[in-house]
């Protein structure tokens, strides 16, 4: 009687499961990442619509995308618009303006006439900063209470945008040199209170501070937290998306100096 051979069952599941996991990443895809907008509106922090208690807010800031913004025509609050060029990278990246943006100003960021120093305009007259404004967008999840943390409620935890005020860019930066400096940790390693002060010369500040370090048990779940919200970090603006433009409204400095033509 010949020798017959048993199904290789391991191997078949694990095709299937290789199969289930690039079909949901195709479907993925197909769908329009949506999330929750982190509000600056005037220097006071909104989420969902409410106002941040304290206008101090902890979250876990899972990933940073650089950010540029170019507007044609002035800010008005009744009437916000998308950029009409924009680019979104990752440090490392190239910088060229977004396959998206509806009127490119340029093949690159680099050597774009407005990102040059001093061609920002603001109440009709040329102020000290650039035209292209340059941000950082976090995408983050609420950290209210650290004893709540567990891979489970991390891997459903909401996600949410925030796009930082040009003027905070350095802070933000700073910050990052601290935590690498003094805690050895990435900003998705730690619990971070963000909040947001009066400044005299920018309307308001974010400021940055370590809570916590983040236990070991959630990194691994923090880490899928980062891959599933790529879309969202790097998703464009389009004609009809508002929800990140509000910062435009914001903030050269109150002592301007103007610049010949």
């Amino acid at each position: 009687m010949a020798n017959e051979v048993a199904p290789r069952k391991e191997t078949a599941v694990t095709n299937w499961e290789e199969e289930l996991a690039r079909e949901a990443k195709e479907v993925a895809k197909l769908e329009r990442p949506s999330s929750s907008h982190i509000s600056l509106k005037s220097g006071l922090l909104s989420y969902q619509g409410q106002p941040v208690p304290n206008n101090k807010l902890q979250v876990i800031i899972l990933d940073v995308a650089y950010e540029r913004n170019y507007y044609t025509g002035r800010y008005d609050p009744a009437n916000v618009r998308s950029p009409v060029c924009f680019a979104i990278h990752h440090l490392d990246a190239q910088r060229v303006p977004h396959e998206d943006s509806v009127e490119r100003q340029n093949d690159d960021c680099d050597t774009c006439q407005w990102n040059k120093w001093g061609t920002a305009v603001r109440d009709g007259m040329k102020t000290r900063g650039k035209a292209c404004q340059e941000r950082r967008r976090f995408i983050l999840i609420p950290a209210h209470a650290k004893e709540n943390l567990e891979p489970d409620s991390i891997l459903s935890a909401e996600v949410a945008t925030l796009k930082t005020p040009v003027t905070s860019v350095k802070l933000w930066g700073q910050y990052v040199t601290t935590l690498a400096s003094l805690f050895q940790r990435p900003p998705f390693g730690v619990i971070t209170e963000i909040g947001a002060v009066p400044n005299q010369k920018n309307q308001f500040n974010l400021t940055f501070k370590v809570v916590d370090k983040l236990e070991n048990e959630c990194l691994g779940a923090i880490m899928q937290k980062r891959e599933m919200s790529q879309p969202i970090l790097y998703k464009p603006y389009d004609a009809n998306d508002d929800a990140l433009d509000e910062a435009e409204e914001e903030q050269e400095p109150k002592s301007k100096k103007k610049f010949d033509k």
